[in-house]
């Protein structure tokens, strides 16, 4: 049987130290898993703050695409105001200004990307007569006799003919619809298409190209998540604090606590024990040594681990930010560009369901009653508006559309001979549209108020008396 030399175990350990070196494991096995804890919990704090740096990256290009297509939406309304289309929400609509046959005029407006009005509404109905016109909408008899249908195909169901009518008059064959008692709201009449007509064509275009319910889902999504993430670093950063008091606090009482005091004992001599017994004890030593290394490989890996995760999103956060620099600033002026431009659509949207139309860059209010001169602009300014205003060509030839005696906002009531435009400039014997022997004051009345009276030539102005009664048109300037 083999023996080895030991030293003799002391006393003092066996009796004093043994619970406290069980106790001093604990508090190391204690203070590793506050460790741990505070290393995973700091590895998820970061990892949070950059995600959460990465959703508003995110955010840019949708923000961008989300401007980009306000502003596409405006550019594409103005495009067709310039062309002198006229809006009453949702559709645009273009008065001709020549006369064609039913399908001639069908044809204008399919080459326009349109057709021929179809009629939906009263609004539509009244929006139709103000020009008092003999306008082709897009209503024709289909193949059995009787049989209305409009030309996207929908058979007719709310209808404005006129008393008598549909009735082939004369037995002609009346297969095509036109607007032709203006003046009342069941202003419809059936006469053959071959006739020669003013025309009225529709272009349906939503106000928002892209659905408001899309573009509100993406950023809610992007909101939620960001909020969620917010959350999530919170909760993390409180478990951190909470973690942190823990283990100061576990530090504190450890260096306050006295050591005890190990009695000394005289020295023994070596004492013999087993050769199975030694190694039993060295493999214990090593085991312990072992479980450090193992705390210490882990605490390594850890570490490594959170490093890769932190360099990939720093990566993918650097690669996003050299495409899209300043992104927070950015999204600040987007936003802010944005907020702005729904608020100008919205304002169109307003006032389009009020019936007013739109002509870059006004809008226009079409009276359907009659009043004095001083009557009606007291009703424009009621609705923040005044007379209306002619500084071109475009805007004499979208008054004269309405082919009525219509008040505009010009008088020489201060001083005679002297014309003024309502917002107190001059007006300009170099542009003006009076015509032919206007102003007159005719038979020597009091004639000091403007008036669109020749409607059917370009030079339509004339002077009349401000008590008459006259349709009137308001204008509201809208900044751009």
């Amino acid at each position: 049987m083999d023996y080895v030399n030991l030293p003799e175990a002391r006393s003092d350990v066996q009796q004093d130290g043994g619970g406290t070196a069980a106790v001093s494991g604990r508090k190391l096995y204690k203070l590793v898993a506050v460790s741990f804890g505070l290393l995973c919990i700091l590895q998820a704090a970061l990892n949070i703050s950059l995600r959460l740096a990465l959703v508003i990256e995110a955010r840019c290009p949708n923000l961008t695409e989300e401007t980009d297509g306000l502003k596409r939406e405006l550019i594409h309304f103005d495009r067709y105001f310039q062309e002198g289309w006229v809006y009453l929400r949702p559709s645009f609509y273009y008065i001709s200004s020549s006369k064609k046959s039913w399908q001639e005029s069908r044809d204008d407006c399919l080459q326009r990307g349109a057709d021929l009005v179809v009629i939906n509404s009263k609004e539509e109905q009244d929006f139709a007569r103000k020009f008092h016109k003999l306008t082709w909408i897009g209503l024709l008899e289909g193949e059995t006799n009787g049989t209305w249908k409009w030309v996207d195909g929908t058979p007719l169901t709310k209808s404005y003919w006129a008393p008598g009518e549909p009735n082939d008059f004369e037995a002609k064959i009346e297969e095509c619809v036109e607007i032709r008692f203006h003046d009342i709201e069941n202003s419809w009449n059936d006469i053959p298409c071959g006739d020669q007509n003013f025309w009225i064509c529709e272009k349906m275009i939503a106000l928002y190209s892209k659905g408001n319910s899309e573009r509100e889902m993406e950023m809610v999504l992007l909101q939620t998540s960001y909020t969620n993430l917010t959350k999530e670093r919170d909760q993390l950063q409180t478990s951190y604090t909470n973690l942190t008091k823990e283990r100061d606090q576990f530090q504190k009482t450890h260096s306050k606590k006295p050591m005890p005091k190990r009695k000394r004992s005289p020295e023994r001599p070596s004492r013999f024990v087993l050769k199975e017994e030694a190694e039993m004890t060295l493999d214990a030593s090593s085991r312990k040594e072992k479980l450090y290394r193992l705390v210490a490989v882990s605490f390594g890996l850890l570490c490594i681990l959170q490093a890769a995760a932190n360099i990939g999103l720093r990566l993918s956060l650097y690669s996003s930010s050299a495409r899209m620099p300043d992104c927070e600033a950015m999204i600040k002026n987007l936003t802010e560009e944005g907020e702005d431009l729904k608020r100008k659509l919205s304002t169109f949207d307003r006032y389009f369901q009020e019936g007013w139309v739109y002509l870059r860059p006004s809008f226009y209010y079409i009276s359907s009653s009659k009043k004095s001169w001083q009557e009606s602009r007291d009703d424009c300014l009621q609705r923040g508006a005044d007379l209306m205003i002619i500084n071109s060509k475009e805007e004499q030839e979208f008054a004269r559309k309405f082919k009525r005696l219509t008040w505009i906002g010009f008088t020489d009531r201060e001083t005679e001979g002297i014309w003024k435009w309502v917002d107190g400039t001059a007006l300009k014997t170099s542009f003006s549209y009076w015509h032919t022997g206007e102003p007159n004051s005719y038979q020597s009345r009091d004639e000091d108020c403007g008036e669109i009276k020749f409607y059917e030539e370009e030079n339509s102005w004339n002077d009349a008396q401000c008590n008459n009664k006259n349709f009137w048109i308001c204008e509201k300037v809208v900044a751009q």
